[in-house]
């Protein structure tokens, strides 16, 4: 069989991004993928062969660009050509925002345009501040050269490590003290952990910053670290302000986080964090937003359209450890939270007795099994389903509602909510607002808001 050969490089227009951000150029009927390119430019490009044998996509490497897009980053981050976190890094801030709204309102009002719901206005709210912006961190181990351990994320769509220092997105003391143990990790000799071999003891490492700086960390392994390395690890985390640091040990093959047998290192077990004026527990996993900035926006909008009656009560459906239950029980006489997780139900239920609520209760279930009490229907309810969305069991507890109820219903993944929309407007609830947040800045995704008002 006769091999490929391909030339050097190929001069195209590109024609649009795909889901990963990837530039399309067309060129004798195959469409090259090629990162960092955006609409419209001229590029030149390396061309790669078909991802599988006849396949008509191809990967491809960008070498340079003729004509530029005129809202193209001057100043894209360093590792966005390796990184899978920020597939949108080549536009400047306000060009990626602009980009990925306009796909949504696109959407919307195509999904709008089959149902009898009148236009409504889709209201953008930017991240009040991009850099430093996240407060999560999940970054994993692989063996470097000489054998040495070295600390990233993954490449889009692959287990390859793309070894990170320093992430712009990522706060300061999450950067310095993921930098700080790898550090020590190389001091002590400890290998990364292969999927293929098995052999290895470092897997991931777990980083949440409260927002002050104070660090939760978790560190991945395979086994039991040895005792000195514990020590120093005990030591590092003070420096760098860790106010509680897990060993997580998972013996199993894979790469996941949350496996494994937890231990905390020293005598706290937890930090705290402020929302809305609130205080909540921030331990490795418990559930809590990426961008606390945006999150206040947006749980301060579903908040106020949820409105206030200090003699009604309010549901707060997947409410996670009680980040919006809290608020909308200084709203209304009584609130109920209801959440499939029991350890975000237990930190929930700890939250209310730490800020001195007492007009909240916690139900552990999903929204099949939730049963309200007869004769207590919500004047609101708020609900931020995860990504597949609240589905049959939750969009049945909607239609049930009586008419007058305010509902917030907060989205994180645009196919549940473009799935989802249509059968709420068939149940009987007017589309008062939806308004559009960039929670992650440099990605596709945009949380969105849902302002409904239940009619019939």
């Amino acid at each position: 069989m006769t091999a490929t050969v391909l030339p050097e490089s190929c001069t195209g227009t590109v024609q649009g991004l795909n889901d990963h951000g990837e530039g399309l150029v067309n060129l004798s009927g195959q469409c090259y993928c090629i990162r960092g390119a955006l609409p419209g430019e001229r590029i030149t490009f390396a061309p790669g062969l078909p991802y599988t044998p006849h396949a008509r996509f191809s990967p491809g490497r960008l070498l340079s660009v003729e004509k530029a897009h005129p809202r193209r980053n001057l100043s894209p981050c360093p590792l966005g050509e390796h990184c899978g976190g920020c597939p949108l890094y080549s536009f400047d801030y306000n060009a990626q925002l602009q980009f990925k709204f306009g796909r949504l309102k696109e959407a919307l009002e195509k999904v709008l345009s089959h149902t009898s719901a009148p236009p409504v206005e889709v209201q953008l709210r930017p991240a009040p501040q991009v850099q430093g912006s996240r407060h999560k961190s999940i970054r994993y181990f692989a063996k470097g050269a000489e054998g040495k351990a070295k600390l990233g994320f993954y490449a889009p769509l692959s287990h390859t490590l793309c070894p990170v220092d320093c992430c712009p997105q990522e706060t300061a003391a999450v950067n310095a003290f993921a930098s700080s143990l790898l550090r020590l990790c190389q001091e002590h000799a400890l290998e990364a952990y292969d999927e293929r071999s098995g052999l290895g003891i470092l897997r991931h490492l777990l980083i949440r910053d409260n927002g002050t700086g104070t660090l939760v960390a978790q560190l991945g392994l395979t086994a039991p670290p040895p005792l000195s390395f514990e020590q120093e690890l005990s030591r590092l985390g003070a420096e760098h302000q860790v106010a509680a640091c897990y060993l997580c040990v998972n013996e199993e093959p894979g790469n996941s986080v949350l496996k494994g047998t937890l231990r905390c290192l020293g005598p706290h077990d937890h930090a705290l964090f402020t929302l809305l004026s609130h205080e909540f527990f921030l331990k490795p996993h418990t559930f809590t937003q990426v961008n606390p900035q945006v999150a206040e926006l947006l749980y301060r909008e579903a908040l106020e359209h949820a409105g206030s009656n200090p003699k009604g009560t309010a549901w707060d459906l997947c409410c996670g450890i009680g980040t919006m239950t809290l608020p909308l029980a200084r709203r209304f006489g009584r609130v109920t939270g209801v959440e499939l997780a029991a350890p975000s139900v237990h930190v929930a239920r700890n939250n209310a007795i730490l800020n001195g609520i007492d007009n909240v209760s916690f139900v552990c279930a999903d929204l099949a099994a939730f049963r309200p009490q007869p004769g207590s229907a919500p004047a609101a309810v708020i609900a931020d389903p995860p990504r597949k969305g609240l589905g049959d069991e939750g969009l049945q507890l909607l239609r049930a509602l009586v008419p007058g109820t305010r509902v917030s219903a907060i989205y994180c993944e645009q196919k549940a909510l473009l799935r989802e929309l249509p059968r709420l407007l068939e149940s009987g609830f007017e589309l008062q607002g939806i308004s559009a947040f960039d929670m992650f800045p440099y990605t596709f995704k945009l949380e969105v808001l849902l302002k409904l008002l239940k009619r019939r």
